[in-house]
């Protein structure tokens, strides 16, 4: 059963077009990332599913009925704002039962509601006080609280790590995924952090320019994205334009010519033409100790960037102009390779992958 549905949403403000045409369906108890750059419309469809925006037409639906014209209070759904949005004046136990204050429930039912929901979050110690004397992650935790407490069909994230430190935005991230996998509520979570999405995502739904360019699981997303956007924005996509010059669909054999040669190509999903764009990631790339090994070529290695666990090179194949062509390649461990060397590496033919879009 779909929690939600949106269907064909359009909202523009004055000539500026922030939703164009975006459907979507989220299953209960489903964890969909709403993701993309700053001004795509992320936080856009999110207000419109909450009811502070009205669409200039589509529709929204929550448990198979329709939102029109229904006020925010009356949407079966609770909001967690970038800013927190705590009260300032009333104490952490106020804050969290405010919601439940609204809806009339009496002293006694609100009182052990916020109790239950503050041990679920570990603000237990934390009630009296007031939201100006809790660190940053007590805050977050107070707002999504605040939230749980009304028990909600939906519950919806603004960017709400986005205040914290790294170290913390990682704790609470996993804190965020782990009350709803034990809540079962449907969340609607925008982000434009990848590692969010891609970690906290049962759907990831990426967006541009107020349409939905793909939407999948974070496997599917990432491996196997639809064309260029997407593949850039999830992650580090080193694209190039191909051409098909032999292939057998059946078996999902292909050879290319491209800037890195004649490169044979294992792929489940056929080419959409012969002229497409293939990529592979910077993950994909091994050292390669032979230049006969398959698919291995020389590289020219640019800038080195330590970054503990892993190495990231700048690279450019040999022969090739680096403006033209500057690739990035992920090393794991000591690898003794430094700015100005020429190193052979191969990429494995099920490592580079077709995007549906063609040239």
């Amino acid at each position: 059963m779909n929690a939600l549905e949106i269907q064909n949403a359009r909202l523009s403000f004055g000539s500026y077009t922030a939703l164009n045409g975006v459907s979507l369906k989220a299953k209960k108890g489903q964890f969909v990332c709403l993701l993309g750059p700053s001004g795509c419309g992320k936080t856009t469809l999110l207000k419109s599913i909450a009811g502070f925006y009205q669409l200039d037409s589509g529709s929204v639906m929550i448990n198979q009925v329709s939102m029109h014209n229904v006020k925010p209070e009356r949407r079966d759904t609770a909001m967690c704002f970038q800013s927190y949005a705590l009260f300032p004046h009333l104490s952490v136990e106020e804050n969290i039962g405010f919601g439940l204050k609204q809806k009339q429930l009496d002293r006694a039912a609100i009182s052990q509601r916020v109790k239950a929901t503050a041990a679920q979050v570990s603000l237990n110690a934390q009630l009296s006080k007031l939201p100006s004397q809790l660190s940053g992650g007590q805050q977050q935790r107070v707002a999504l609280a605040r939230a749980l407490a009304v028990r909600p069909e939906i519950i919806l994230f603004d960017e709400p790590l986005s205040n914290l430190d790294a170290k913390l935005r990682d704790q609470v991230r996993l804190e965020i995924r782990s009350l709803q996998r034990s809540h079962g509520f449907t969340a609607v979570y925008v982000t434009h952090d990848r590692a969010e999405a891609l970690s906290m995502a049962d759907l990831v739904v990426v967006m541009n320019a107020g349409s939905i360019e793909q939407a999948g699981t974070p496997d599917e997303i990432y491996y196997s994205p639809i064309n260029r956007f997407v593949a850039g924005f999830v992650g580090q996509a080193n694209v190039m334009k191909a051409r098909v010059t032999d292939k057998d669909t059946a078996s999902g054999q292909y050879r290319i010519q491209c800037v890195l040669g004649e490169m044979q190509v294992s792929s489940s999903t056929p080419p959409v033409s012969d002229n497409v764009y293939a990529f592979w990631r910077p993950e994909d790339a091994i050292i390669s100790h032979s230049n006969e090994s398959i698919n291995s070529r020389p590289f020219s290695i640019g800038a080195v960037s330590f970054l503990g666990n892993i190495s990231e090179l700048q690279a450019h194949p040999v022969g090739h102009d680096a403006t033209e062509h500057q690739w990035f390649i992920q090393l794991v461990g000591k690898h003794g390779i430094h700015e100005g060397d020429k190193v052979n590496f191969s990429i494995a033919p099920d490592r580079i992958r077709f995007l549906q879009e063609s040239f």
